[in-house]
């Protein structure tokens, strides 16, 4: 067996140029993720639908930061079909840094909310750092985008790839509607799209698991996935890891 060593000056910046090396070597579809809220999910639905027909890797867990996602972009040396990752964040910047090394051809922004806060000044310069998603586009890139979210359609003007929207309240390419939550089994809607519309049932949990389907959703249209497939596997999601999952202990009390 023979060693190499390679001696570098900055350990981290190797790491990300090795992880953007396979990357580029790979030619691996890549869909990176982000938003306040709903990311892991949508990572783990969108990697489930689309491995109805490609090979699919991801993140594990939530390894999703300057160091987690260079290790997850290293799953790529195995050249599988596509890779869904998500791109987290906790300043300005670094969503612009992950995406430099991922070069994602799709890119999906679930929603702005009030996480990451205590480093921003308010919920509109968290919504400016999630729009370096937008950044290093081609005409031949995709964003899908939540049409129900105001911060997010306010931000998407110049982005000069195509667009596909989700939403629920707004019109949108994947739209949910008659919309039932039933709480602990939970939710069920009618989904139009331009592939068909369906009756989608997921026992995912609340609205904001619903939206995380139907972002999904759009991806697997846009990567010729058939409605049909996605609505069964819909309908066997599980929660990620402590999200949402629903657990029945005795004398009928159930934990979430």
């Amino acid at each position: 067996r023979v060693l190499f060593r390679s001696v570098v000056e900055d350990t981290l910046k190797a790491l990300q140029d090795l992880a953007h090396a396979v990357r580029k070597a790979a030619g691996t579809r890549v869909i990176a993720i982000t938003g306040s809220a709903g990311k892991t999910t949508t990572k783990e639905t969108i990697a489930e639908f689309l491995s109805a027909r490609y090979r699919v890797v991801k993140n594990k867990g939530n390894l999703n930061n300057h160091i987690g996602l260079p290790l997850s972009l290293l799953q790529l040396r195995s050249k599988p079909d596509v890779a869904v990752m998500e791109l987290g964040m906790n300043h300005s910047g670094e969503i612009s840094t992950l995406v430099a090394i991922a070069e994602p051809d799709v890119r999906v922004w679930t929603n702005v909310g009030d996480a990451h806060l205590g480093f921003f000044a308010s919920p509109d310069a968290i919504a400016d750092a999630k729009a370096e998603i937008l950044e290093r586009a081609t005409p031949d890139t995709l964003l899908v985008y939540n049409a129900d979210d105001p911060r997010v359609t306010a931000r998407i003007g110049a982005f000069i790839g195509r667009t596909r929207s989700f939403g629920i309240a707004a019109p949108a390419d994947v739209r949910a509607e008659q919309v039932e939550d039933r709480g602990v089994r939970g939710m069920r809607a009618q989904i139009t799209t331009r592939a068909g519309d369906a009756t989608l049932d997921t026992p995912l949990l609340g609205r904001g698991n619903l939206a995380n389907v139907l972002a999904a959703t759009a991806v697997g249209i846009d990567f010729g996935v058939s409605l049909d497939d996605m609505v069964a596997r819909a309908s066997r999601l599980t929660p990620a890891d402590r999200r949402g999952a629903v657990r029945r202990l005795r004398d009928g009390i159930i934990l979430i």
